[in-house]
């Protein structure tokens, strides 16, 4: 059952987005009204509820209200759409992952607006991560202690938390789909992944960077119940496991209108930390998480089915010629052979010796 304080705030950000949607609605405006710039915005679906309590649905809300003359529309797309597929939505704007941005930065001819930098970061290019955690009296202390053991998340298409840990373990020769012996996503319902560790349900949870400093500083925890493993030294300010990562980019097609780009640039880097406890600052480099997304095969690095009709599509000119080709084999083939010539009901061939 999810807490109280999660609900209420679940509730007021369902409530704006129908406030918004209602107020962004053509039909609601009078017949004299001036017809809005359409601009449409293509979300890349995230498990984190976090992600559009804290950062989407307020950052949508405040680009609303600063500019009303504009019909701002959102739609979520699958995270593993193919950039072919993506280049066919027309969108304008992308929220997405970095991991996501940098694998169709090229493709889908993508450009960084703005990227979101937490509280705790400095460096919006290296802002989020994994933190291993387990019960104090674990008796490993390194990533292979890990091996064969019950692991807990909170969702699989975390970057900050499950995919940048999932990498680590790659990255030490681990092979991923075998490492743990279970794995259980709590979907950020409760308990969470650290209760798990305190009630013997899990042996690790991976968790995202700052989420533990957060918990203690807020006595949600006793930090002396817990040992961290891995730990990576790092000029950041929280513990890591792992490498770090720039977070959620916003950015445009070469579609979207030059002026609204600029606005929308402008408005997102003075935007009110507060609204979105974290800042829209701007990266510059995501060669890391591209490589991420890469080892662990997402995105447009999916290892996809291949059917015999995709071939069939992608070939077809060459299943042609080699038709055609046949067909001329074919032709040569029986054209030599002796002609069959009737007689009395039974067939007599004429044979040619050279």
């Amino acid at each position: 059952m999810l807490p109280g304080a999660f609900l209420r705030k679940l509730m007021y950000f369902a409530a704006t987005l129908l406030c918004s949607a209602v107020l962004s609605c053509p039909e609601a405006h009078s017949s004299g009204s001036v017809d809005k710039k359409h601009v449409r915005i293509g979300v890349v679906q995230l498990e984190d509820p976090y992600f559009y309590l804290d950062c989407l649905g307020p950052t949508m809300e405040y680009l609303r209200e600063k500019y009303p003359e504009i019909q701002f529309s959102t739609e979520e797309i699958n995270l593993n759409i193919s950039s072919e597929e993506l280049n066919k939505k027309q969108f304008d704007f992308l929220f997405s992952p970095s991991g996501f941005f940098a694998a169709h930065m090229l493709p889908s001819g993508l450009r960084q607006i703005v990227t979101r930098k937490p509280e705790l970061s400095q460096n919006p290019s290296r802002s989020v991560g994994s933190l291993f955690v387990t019960a104090k009296n674990f008796p490993g202390n390194d990533i292979g202690s890990l091996l064969g053991r019950k692991a807990v998340a909170y969702e699989s298409s975390a970057l900050a938390g499950w995919l940048s840990g999932l990498h680590e373990i790659t990255s030490h020769g681990f092979n991923k789909e075998k490492f743990f012996s279970e794995i259980t996503f709590t979907n950020y319902g409760s308990p969470g992944p650290l209760s798990y560790l305190l009630s013997h349900k899990a042996d690790i949870a991976i968790i995202p960077t700052c989420e533990f400093e957060q918990l203690t500083k807020n006595r949600r925890i006793n930090p002396d119940n817990f040992k961290l493993i891995g730990l990576k030294p790092t000029d950041f300010a929280c513990k890591t496991s792992t490498e770090l990562f720039p977070d959620v980019v916003f950015s445009s097609f070469p579609k979207a209108d030059s002026e609204i780009v600029r606005e929308l640039t402008i408005s997102l880097l003075t935007m009110p930390k507060e609204l979105t406890k974290s800042d829209w600052s701007i990266a510059s480099d995501f060669l890391s998480v591209q490589k991420l997304f890469e080892d662990l095969k997402l995105g447009p690095y999916t290892d996809k089915e291949v059917s015999l009709l995709s071939l069939a599509k992608r070939f077809q000119k060459e299943l042609f010629l080699a038709f055609l080709l046949v067909c001329g084999v074919l032709f040569s083939y029986y054209s030599r052979q002796p002609i069959g010539v009737q007689t009395h009901g039974r067939t007599s061939h004429c044979h040619f010796s050279a």
